[in-house]
């Protein structure tokens, strides 16, 4: 007897038979795996074309969202926990509440992350950084937003099983990835800036339709309480491993300089 998974409400069954995860899963991985290739090519091809100056302070303007993500509180960590569970639960309505409510409060922390990343320009200018620092810090304010509402999407859509929206998002951004390249090479620093929120936007762009159902809606504080509970956890730990990976380089810098480390 074939085995199948059955889809929750509202759902395209097509997708549901073992056969049809498998080669979504399969299609999944190669996207990713292009995206990946793609964006270190891109960052190679960049780094020659851009002197370390440049290539520095587009960098430089983008570390701020590595550290904006503890705006989220763990609410993007526990949805991405909680949805799958509720689905397959069968619970639609209440998943769709809780996918309705995560929205709404990635929302609000974009655009707290935007207001972060618009002091970062001003703090630039202030202490009189280059014109090509401040259109950097620019750019960086869109990729916030975009990748603050990718990762509440991409989890709305791995918990409704749709790889192949998630598969053409990622190939999306890796060919955007290589021809904003043109951008560099005319406009050397400014083209990377656009380079990186061109396909930041072109993935949410994607992602954004495909998951348009459950945009909007109310935020249920009771319910967002959990999730931070839930993720909240998993956010601090994700941090502590970060610090974790550059511990080592650390102490090479503080104990034997900046030029042991390489």
């Amino acid at each position: 007897m074939k085995q199948t998974i059955a889809p929750a409400e509202g759902e395209s069954p097509d997708l549901f038979s073992w056969r049809g995860l498998v080669g979504a899963a399969v299609g999944f991985a190669a996207a990713n795996l292009f995206c990946s290739i793609a964006t270190t090519l891109g960052n190679f091809a960049s780094a020659v074309m851009l002197t370390p100056l440049e290539y520095g302070s587009v960098q430089t303007a983008f570390l701020l969202i590595n550290y904006l993500w503890m705006l989220s509180l763990g609410v993007l960590q526990g949805f991405t926990q909680e949805y799958p569970m509720q689905l397959g639960a069968g619970r639609t309505e209440e998943s769709n509440a809780l996918a309705r409510g995560a929205h709404s409060f990635m929302r609000l922390a974009a655009m707290a992350g935007m207001g972060c990343g618009v002091l970062q320009i001003v703090i630039f200018g202030w202490r009189g950084g280059s014109p090509l620092l401040l259109f950097a810090a620019a750019a960086h304010v869109v990729v916030v937003g975009a990748e603050f509402m990718n990762g509440i999407h991409v989890g709305t859509l791995t918990g409704r099983q749709k790889f192949a929206v998630l598969a053409r998002a990622k190939v999306v951004m890796g060919v955007l990835t290589l021809v904003m390249l043109l951008t560099v090479y005319l406009w050397r620093g400014v083209g990377q800036g656009l380079r990186f929120a061109a396909a930041s936007l072109g993935y949410w762009l994607m992602v954004r339709a495909a998951s348009r159902e459950v945009l909007g809606g109310r935020l249920d504080w009771r319910a967002i309480a959990g999730l931070m509970r839930k993720g909240a956890p998993i956010l601090i730990c994700s941090y502590m491993i970060g610090v974790l990976m550059v511990a080592d380089r650390t102490a090479v810098a503080i104990g034997l300089g900046a030029e042991a480390v390489g």
